[in-house]
C-alpha cells in the first residue's frame, strides 16, 4: 500500500519518537510494515515540525526530520498543488498536497485521524489504528504485473529529485559529474578498471565492435537465442553476424561453435565471439575463452541482462575486450530512459571507446577517428548513480524470488524450470520456464490477471532482417525449440511471496484442469 501521511499523524510520530522505547505508540509499528510505502508532503512535514519545535524544542523537531529523511519519502510543494487547491476549492494547502502525492505515485490512502475524504476530493482516509487493523498477511488476489517499476520509486525519489533540480539549475545535460560518478561506482561494482557511460545498450554493442576495428568483410559469432540488438550491433559496423545454437541453459553452445570454427578453418573471417549472459545467467565463459584463444577471436560479453552476475566467483564483463551493459528501464539496474555502458580493463580500448562515444574527439574540435554521438545524458547518470546503491539489495531479492518459484513449481511435471550451473551466480533478470502448450497457458494466466512475456519467440536466424544470410528452420534446433516453449513469469525485486504463490497456484490449476 502507498500511504500519504498528514500533519496530525506526523505530529503523533514525533511525539512517539520523543517517548521512551517501551512507551512508543503504535505509529512506529505501522511505519515498520514492509507492505506499506510511506510518503509525506513537505507542507505537512513543515507544519508538524513547527508544532513539535514550539512545544518541545529544537531537538525533538530535528529527531522528526532525521526519521523522515531515513524512512519516508517527502514530496516538495509543486505548482500542481496550487492548481488542485484552486480548481477543487480546497481551502487547506496541506490537504491539497496529498492530491499532488496521489498524482505522483497513486496513493491508496491518506493517514490521518482528523482529515475527511470530502476535504481531499474523495481520496480515502484512514486512521493509524484502521491501517494497523489491515490483514497484511492475506495473500493477494488481484492482478500480478510482469514488472512494477513504481515499486522502487520511493527508495530513490528524494535523491533523484535533488539531483534533477541541480541538473536543471546548472543546465549541464550531457555527461558531467553525475555520469562520472556513475561510471566510477559501476566499474567498482563490476570489478572493472574502467566504465564508459553511453546512450543505450545497443549503442554500447556498436561502439565495442567499432573500437575493435570490426567492419565490412568481418564476421562475429552471435547466439541465435538473444535479443535482436546483439546481432544489430554487429550489422551496424558493416560486419556479418554468424549464428550458433544455444545450450540447455539458453546461452551459447560451445560445442557447436567449435564445430563451426573448425569447419571454417584458416579462411575464416570470424573476428569476434559474443557470449550473451541471457536472462541474467552467465554463459560458459571457460569454453568461450578457450575458443577465443585457440582461434584468435575477440570476446565481447553481452551483459545487458546480467548486472552483478558472476562466473566462478568473478563478475561477468571482465573476461574479454569489453563487457556491454544496458540500463533500459526494465533492466535489473534501469535508467529513466535509454542508457548503456561498456566496461573494460584495457587502457588502449578504454581511451579509444571514450573518444569514439563523442565523435572521435581527442580534444575540443580535434578528432582522431570517426566515432558517433553515444554520450550518456546527465539525467540518466543521476538516476543510475542513485539506483546503483540498491542494486545489491535488489539482486538478492530477485534470487530469493527465483528460489521461491523453483520450490513451488518443482512438483509440476509439465513445467521445466531454469537450471543454474555450478559455475554460475544468476541474477534472474527474467524467470523463464518451458511448457509444451505455451500459448494456451499464457492465455489462462492472462484470464486470471497474471502478466507474462516471451523472451524471445523468434530466433535471430529466422528474423526477416537476416533473410539474406540464408538460414532456415531446423538450422538451430535447440534455440527453435526453446522459442516455441518459453514463458517469462513476473520477476522483479518487490514481487511478494503471495504474488509468486498466486502465479504458481494458477499454473497448477491450469495443468490440473487439463
Amino acid at each position: 500500500m502507498r500511504i500519504s501521511i498528514h500533519t496530525d499523524t506526523l505530529i503523533e510520530l514525533a511525539e512517539s519518537l520523543n517517548r521512551t522505547e517501551s512507551n512508543q505508540a503504535s505509529i512506529l509499528t505501522l511505519l515498520a510494515q514492509p507492505e506499506c510505502e510511506f510518503w509525506a508532503p513537505a507542507l505537512c512535514l513543515a507544519a508538524a515540525y513547527e508544532v513539535i519545535r514550539q512545544k518541545h524544542g529544537d531537538v525533538p523537531g530535528r529527531r522528526l526530520l532525521e526519521f523522515v529523511q531515513k524512512r519516508i519519502s517527502n514530496v516538495p510543494l509543486r505548482g500542481v498543488t496550487l492548481t488542485d487547491c484552486l480548481q477543487n476549492n480546497i481551502g487547506n494547502l496541506e490537504a491539497a498536497s496529498h492530491m499532488s502525492v496521489n498524482s505522483l505515485v497513486g496513493i491508496d490512502a491518506v493517514l490521518s485521524s482528523t482529515l475527511q475524504s470530502s476535504q481531499i476530493n474523495g481520496l480515502r482516509c484512514m486512521t493509524p489504528n484502521e491501517l494497523l487493523a489491515q490483514d497484511f498477511e492475506m495473500p493477494l488476489s488481484g492482478a500480478v504485473p510482469f514488472l512494477d517499476l513504481k515499486a522502487q520509486y520511493s527508495k530513490v525519489y528524494n535523491e533523484f529529485d535533488d539531483r534533477l533540480t541541480e541538473i536543471m539549475s546548472n543546465t549541464g545535460f550531457i555527461l558531467g559529474h553525475h555520469v562520472e560518478e556513475f561510471e566510477s561506482a559501476f566499474a567498482k561494482l563490476q570489478g572493472a578498471k574502467y566504465c564508459i557511460g553511453l546512450s543505450s545498450g545497443t549503442d554500447a554493442l556498436h561502439l565495442a565492435f567499432m573500437a575493435l576495428g570490426i567492419g565490412p568483410g568481418d564476421e562475429v559469432i552471435v547466439p541465435a537465442n538473444t535479443f535482436f540488438a546483439t546481432a544489430e550491433g554487429v550489422s551496424l559496423t558493416g560486419a556479418t553476424p554468424v549464428f550458433v545454437d544455444s545450450n540447455v541453459h539458453y546461452n551459447i553452445d560451445v560445442d557447436s561453435t567449435r564445430r563451426l570454427l573448425e569447419q571454417r578453418g584458416s579462411s575464416s573471417q570470424i573476428k569476434a565471439i559474443v557470449p550473451v549472459h541471457l536472462y541474467g545467467q552467465p554463459a560458459d565463459i571457460d569454453g568461450v575463452v578457450a575458443l577465443a584463444n585457440e582461434f584468435g577471436l575477440y570476446i565481447v560479453e553481452d551483459c545487458a541482462q546480467a548486472h552483478l552476475a558472476e562466473y566462478r566467483g568473478s563478475s561477468v564483463g571482465n573476461f574479454g575486450a569489453f563487457g556491454v551493459f544496458s540500463f533500459y528501464p526494465g533492466k535489473n539496474l534501469g535508467a529513466y530512459g535509454e542508457a548503456g555502458a561498456l566496461i573494460t580493463n584495457d587502457d588502449g580500448l578504454y581511451e579509444m571507446a571514450r573518444r569514439m562515444r563523442a565523435h572521435g574527439e581527442a580534444s575540443k574540435y580535434k578528432h582522431s577517428e570517426v566515432g558517433h554521438n553515444y554520450r550518456m545524458e546527465a539525467i540518466q547518470g543521476a538516476v543510475l548513480s542513485t539506483k546503483v546503491k540498491f542494486i545489491t539489495e535488489w539482486t538478492e531479492a530477485r534470487q530469493r524470488n527465483a528460489r521461491k518459484y523453483k520450490a513451488l513449481l518443482a512438483g509440476i511435471r509439465e513445467v521445466q524450470v531454469p537450471e543454474e550451473p555450478d559455475f554460475a551466480k544468476s541474477v534472474h533478470h527474467l524467470f523463464v520456464i518451458q511448457v509444451e502448450d505455451r500459448d494456451e497457458l499464457r492465455a489462462y494466466l492472462d484470464q486470471n490477471g497474471i502478466a507474462s512475456g516471451l523472451h524471445y519467440p523468434l530466433p535471430l536466424h529466422l528474423q526477416a532482417a537476416y533473410k539474406d544470410l540464408n538460414y532456415h528452420v531446423g538450422d538451430f534446433p535447440r534455440a527453435e525449440s526453446q522459442a516455441e516453449r518459453i514463458i517469462s513469469l513476473p520477476m522483479y525485486p518487490e514481487l511478494t511471496e503471495y504474488q509468486i504463490e498466486r502465479v504458481c497456484n494458477t499454473i497448477k490449476q491450469y495443468f490440473s484442469n487439463k
